[in-house]
């Protein structure tokens, strides 16, 4: 049955009414009902764009450590190509100035100038020499390399790594870099390092490339001259 018998059946029971009442009557209830159908989409409209905003605009669970932690390791950048000859020279002259050295021959603290330094294979570098700051980078990668050796602290000048009486501090080391010469298989790394003010050295050593590692025992290309200070 329709809409329209229904009020047919109706109309037979009330008193004679005008015969385009049911038409009115019908077309009456169908604005309603479509009104009330709108009414409801709007309704379910709004809702449904009220949650998508909230899920859009919701603030991030984690700090932005955590969302940096939690990236794939495929995406971390590779090592510094410095850090790995440069931690292998500062062990071995390091490793060379304790020989005989009672306390064993890992120091308890390295300080690594956070800067390169010109010449400081040819004499003792100033306390407060200038050159080419170290980038965060080769900072991180560094004291990853020497992390089994000893741990590292990076200081803006020698003078912060010593005590009054021009001692390290700690009974460490500090540590002056000079520019890598890479040359092929080879890279020349200059170094001094410093314990107390009868204690330094500075020198060039000499790496090779092989295996996938930076190894001691390599030799300067012709016509370059190794040279080397003690105090």
């Amino acid at each position: 049955m329709n809409d329209r018998d229904l009020l047919d059946m109706v109309a037979q029971e009330a008193p004679s009414p005008e015969p385009e009442l049911a038409d009115d009557v019908v077309r009456m209830a169908r604005r309603v009902r479509f009104k009330r159908r709108t009414t409801a989409l709007v309704v379910a409209a709004g809702l449904a764009v009220g949650c998508s905003a909230v899920i859009v605009v919701a603030p991030w669970a984690h700090d932005a450590s955590e969302r940096v932690q939690v990236q794939p390791s495929s995406t971390r950048m590779a090592p510094d190509p410095a850090a790995a000859p440069y931690a292998m020279a500062i062990r071995t002259l390091v490793t060379q100035g304790m020989s005989g050295d009672p306390s064993g021959n890992r120091p308890p603290l390295l300080y690594v100038l956070d800067h390169t330094c010109a010449a400081v294979d040819e004499r003792p570098p100033s306390q407060f020499c200038v050159g080419r700051p170290f980038a965060k980078r080769l900072q991180d990668d560094l004291a990853e390399a020497l992390s089994p050796y000893a741990p590292v602290t990076f200081v803006p000048d020698a003078k912060s790594a010593l005590d009054k009486n021009m001692n390290t501090k700690h009974g460490g080391y500090q540590v002056t870099l000079g520019p890598i010469q890479f040359n092929g298989s080879l890279a020349g790394v200059p170094l001094a390092i410093h314990r107390n003010p009868q204690d330094g050295r500075g020198t060039t050593l000499w790496l090779t490339w092989q295996a996938g590692q930076w190894t001691t025992g390599g030799k300067p290309r012709p016509g370059v001259t190794t040279r080397g200070w003690i105090s």
